[in-house]
Order: C-alpha cells, then structure tokens, then sequence
C-alpha cells in the first residue's frame, strides 16, 4: 500500500453532484495502555459496540456518514507514560498498515456504511525500526483512502518518528509537495484531512491541509490542562481556514492494569462549522460515550465562493509571508539513521531551540537573576542526540 494515500477517491463535481447534510459522529471508547498488540482484537470489539449504538441513537436524526475515533483508541500512550524504548514499541505495540488491526475497522465501516477515521501508531517497511503516528480514513467500502502522519508530536515525551525527523528520506519517497505531508482525500462526501493533536497548535500545518482543499479536518485529542485550549484552537482553525472541524477527544484512561480509569483529557469534543462557531458538541463523561453533529458541504461550498470578505485564504500574500519562514527553525533528519528520542534527550533540544530563539531576538529573556538556569531542561543531566 502507498505510503501516504490521498485524492484517492476522486468526486467529479458537477451541477448533479449535490451532497445532501449529513452526520458526523465522535467515538469517544476507552482508552487502554496496552503491552502488546494482541490486546487490541477485543479493543476494537468494544468499539464496534460503541459505533453501533451511536449509529442506532444518531440516525433518528440525520443519516450518519462519518464516524471519528480518537488518538489512542487502540494502543492507548505506554510509551510516552513510562518513556517506553521506541526499538520496544515497534517490536511489541506498532502496526501495519496491512495488518489485521487496519483490515477489522474496514470491514466496520463497510458494515455500518460509514466512513470511519481512526488513530493508530504504525510501521514502515521504508523506515525498520521507526514507528509513526498515524491518522488513517477508511471509506464505506472498507478501503483506506487516507493516510496522514503526525508531523510534530507531543514533546518532550512521544517517541514516534514523524516525517520532519527522516526528512530526506521522506522527500526521495513522496516528493516535497502537499500531498506529502498534508494530504487530502477528495471523497463522495467532501474533502477530507487530518490534522492529530499537537500539530493542531501549529496553524501552518493546518493551513496545509487548507491550501490543499480540505473542507472537513479531524483532529483528536489534546491531553488536559490544554483541553480548553483544543477548543480554542479548533474555533480558530474553523474561522481562518472556512472548514468545518471535527474535534475528538479521548475519554477515560486505563494507564495502569489493575489501576481504576483516569480522565487524562478533560473532554470537550466538538463540531466547529466554517465560521468558528460550535455547532455540537460534548462536556466531559464518564464511561464510553459519543457526539453527533450536521456537516452542509454545499453550504460550504456557496459561502467560500460567495462572501466577500471570511473565505480569507483567497487573500492571502505569499511573497510577503515567505521570508517568515525563510531560515530553519527545529532541526531535519534528527532520526534519519537512529531511533527516536527519549524524554530526557529531547528535553535537550527543547533547551537548544530556546536559546535558538534569544540568540535570534525572537524571544527576549526575563529580567529576573540567574534566568539562564531556568531555561527548559538546564537543569537536567545532558545527553548526546537520539539513541
């Protein structure tokens, strides 16, 4: 299979091609943190389940085309709880993208006749020994159709590789344009990407998305205290990009075996339509639980070619925006040939990257004595790159 899926469902627009409103609906399973991955066959039992009372609930009010899962839902986050080895996960936890994990929600999307959009932390036969964070849309046939890799991570603690951190390699495979990192599946339903957790708090990676035509952009999970914050963001990406997004928070955690389930998220799911307004959304619950909301494509579609002023990318100057971005920033191809980071180490470059930022006269330091030794991992014992 392609390393990275898009445009593979082609819609050809035309005057008969209206898409009727349809529901959206957010999965919001256990969480579990798992050893190994044959806990996750039960794990996706327990979904199904789930989608299937949300799919009986929902449909007395709109037909449901679109179900979303969360960050997590299948592997739970192990590795970056107890600073798991990456060469461990990717031996014990990862999956294939051919595997009978990505193959069992096909077949519940073919059964339910959705389109169902999942999370799952995943291996490449072009990158051994590396693991990615993986956002993958599978159509109402069962076919994957969407394949976008999480392009910044939680830092310091989540070890997945991203395509930034192999970066020459990724280009001599994909190429350098949009599709390969900002991927977009033109689908019967609209035109759909992803943008996973901590990505979403960097809008450029959203206007990625944008620039390649999304319309419906999911985005799972921000762990508390920043769960506010996912709102807030969400609404933004909303207004300035004229799309609709859906986001999915994870709900309780089962971090330890034999521990008792632990809200890590704070909940907050929601639907924002193209002005930034919440159109659905969901406050924190316990147990397995769901949200449903109406996505209007073709009223998208008029308001983006109708308003004069809020269809904003239209405007935008790229001459001028250009240089902001002109010299790097975060280091390329840290994990080109070495395996990802452990905290401590990449706490190091987080330690770098701000003083990057002095020396640049991006960041002016604190008037405060000794403001030196309170830069983010001073304090910690230094260690050499990846290991």
């Amino acid at each position: 299979m392609s390393l990275v899926t898009s445009n593979s469902t082609e819609f050809e627009h035309s005057e008969s091609s209206y898409i009727p409103p349809y529901g959206v609906v957010g999965l919001t399973p256990n969480t579990y943190f798992i050893k190994h991955r044959d806990e996750i066959p039960a794990i996706i039992k327990e979904i199904e389940h789930l989608a299937e009372c949300a799919l009986f609930t929902c449909y007395s009010r709109f037909p449901t085309k679109l179900m979303v899962l969360t960050e997590g839902c299948i592997q739970g986050f192990r590795d970056e709880l107890i600073d798991m080895g990456p060469k461990q996960y990717h031996d014990d936890i990862a999956i294939d993208i051919d595997g009978p994990e990505v193959k069992a929600f096909g077949e519940l999307a073919k059964k339910l006749n959705v389109f169902l959009a999942f999370q799952a932390r995943t291996r490449i036969p072009e990158f051994p020994g590396q693991y990615f964070n993986e956002n993958i849309l599978v159509d109402d046939e069962g076919k994957v159709i969407l394949r976008h890799f999480k392009n910044s991570v939680l830092y310091p603690v989540e070890h997945s590789t991203t395509p930034h951190d192999v970066l020459d390699k990724w280009i001599e495979l994909k190429g350098d344009g949009l599709d390969a990192f900002f991927p977009v599946a033109k689908t019967k339903l609209s035109n759909n990407g992803f943008c996973m957790a901590m990505e979403g708090s960097y809008p450029e990676y959203v206007r990625g998305v944008a620039m390649n035509g999304c319309e419906v952009m999911i985005r799972m999970c921000l762990p508390a205290p920043f769960n506010d914050k996912f709102e807030l963001q969400n609404r933004a990406h909303g207004l300035n990009n004229t799309m609709y997004v859906v986001g999915n928070q994870a709900g309780q955690c089962y971090a330890f075996p034999e521990g008792k389930p632990i809200d890590m998220m704070g909940g907050g799911s929601h639907l924002i339509d193209y002005t930034g307004e919440i159109i659905a959304q969901k406050p924190p619950t316990s147990g397995m639980s769901f949200f449903s909301g109406e996505i209007n494509i073709d009223s998208l579609r008029e308001f983006r070619i109708a308003s004069p002023v809020m269809s904003w990318i239209k405007d935008l100057r790229p001459e001028i925006i250009r240089p902001i971005y002109a010299r790097p920033i975060l280091p390329a191809n840290t994990c080109l040939e070495k395996t990802a980071y452990n905290a401590p180490q990449y706490t190091q470059v987080l330690n770098k990257q701000v003083k990057l930022m002095i020396e640049r006269g991006i960041y002016t330091p604190p008037l405060n004595r000794n403001w030196e030794k309170r830069i983010v991992g001073e304090s910690q014992k230094k260690e050499d790159g990846p290991g």
